[in-house]
């Protein structure tokens, strides 16, 4: 009985000293655990919103025409001698194009300067008049003419197009012999629409592009635009001068320009950048605590790549461009990357190509 009641009495003060134990010396509490989203900090990369000069232009479908253009033809009436050009040549201003037969008229202006001659000698002793002199000479300037009217010449520097006659032909007043086309420098038509009529202004740029030479830029002035707009179209004409010595672009081309408009500053961000939520535009910003907030944005103009915003995004915003997951407001995410402007642009190329 003694060994019963000492194994109970051992036992009790076990008892008693593990609760006095408990009391004395607590057990810390376990921390509760955090929401995984606190937990967990995605990575993103943004880009500093700043402005950029951005380079607008007014895209416009036009016509070439030859600097100066004519067609050569026939003052009277005669025949064909001599043939003096071939199809597509270039000629200096004054370069004979065509004889006509000048028997006949060779024959009077040299009886005329002959009678010319004998009168002026007379005149000088007093023999002839002065007004007699004077109607000879007269008569020389007019067979001189009559001469001149059979031999045609290039009056200005040019290329020839398609000959028209042969030698031997009878041609008339009017008759067509070849076209004459400076092409040079060559003149570029287009219409502006009314409502950019104010955009437009001499001295401005163009660059023009044909179907013929895909490669091949041409950059151009304007020099004249119309001062009326056509009621019709509501248009206005506007004219460039565009350099050509290589003689690539033709009178009756299309061409495609854009009219270089001076640059201005605008707050430009990667159109990789840009969400649609229910009709709207928004932006996901990183605020200084490093916490997403969602910014909605008017957009304006594009280029390839990027996009200008007009409100919602301010120079130095931190703009989210690429997260693993789609970005929550007040999410914490930790900045691994900055791009520019220019490396985005070049990554949507290079993905578009």
């Amino acid at each position: 009985m003694s060994r019963k009641y000492l194994t109970i009495f051992s036992l009790g003060l076990l008892i008693l000293g593990l609760c006095l134990a408990s009391f004395f010396y607590p057990q810390p509490t376990p921390p509760s655990p955090k929401p995984l989203h606190s937990a967990l900090v995605q990575p993103v990369a943004i880009t500093v919103a700043a402005l950029h000069p951005f380079h607008d232009g007014i895209d416009v479908i036009g016509s070439v025409f030859a600097n100066e253009s004519i067609q050569l033809t026939a003052k009277v009436t005669e025949i064909i001698n001599k043939i003096h050009f071939s199809e597509g040549q270039f000629v200096q201003k004054g370069d004979v194009i065509v004889e006509l037969n000048a028997e006949e008229e060779k024959a009077i202006l040299e009886e005329a300067e002959k009678q010319y001659q004998r009168i002026e000698n007379l005149a000088q002793s007093a023999a002839a008049t002065l007004t007699k002199r004077d109607q000879h000479l007269l008569n020389v300037q007019v067979a001189q003419a009559h001469v001149n009217h059979r031999t045609l010449k290039a009056p200005f520097a040019g290329v020839l197009g398609l000959r028209k006659v042969s030698e031997g032909t009878l041609v008339t007043p009017g008759t067509i012999i070849t076209s004459l086309d400076d092409i040079s420098v060559v003149k570029f038509e287009f219409s502006v629409a009314e409502r950019r009529a104010g955009m437009v202004a001499l001295g401005q740029k163009v660059k023009a592009t044909s179907i013929a030479f895909p490669n091949e830029p041409f950059i151009g002035t304007i020099y004249a635009i119309d001062t009326r707009v056509n009621p019709l179209t509501r248009a206005l004409v506007v004219k460039a001068l565009i350099p050509n010595e290589k003689l690539l672009l033709k009178p009756g081309m299309l061409m495609h320009a854009r009219i270089l408009l001076p640059p201005e500053d605008v707050l430009l961000i990667p159109e990789e950048a840009i969400h649609s939520k229910k009709g709207e535009k928004v932006v996901y910003v990183v605020d200084a605590d490093g916490h997403i907030q969602k910014n909605l944005v008017t957009l304006g103009r594009r280029l390839a790549g990027s996009v200008e915003v007009l409100t919602g995004v301010t120079p130095g915003d931190q703009i989210v461009v690429e997260s693993r997951t789609h970005p929550e407001v007040g999410e914490k995410v930790a900045i691994v990357e900055t791009k520019t402007l220019e490396s985005s642009i070049a990554e949507f190329h290079k993905f578009k190509s």
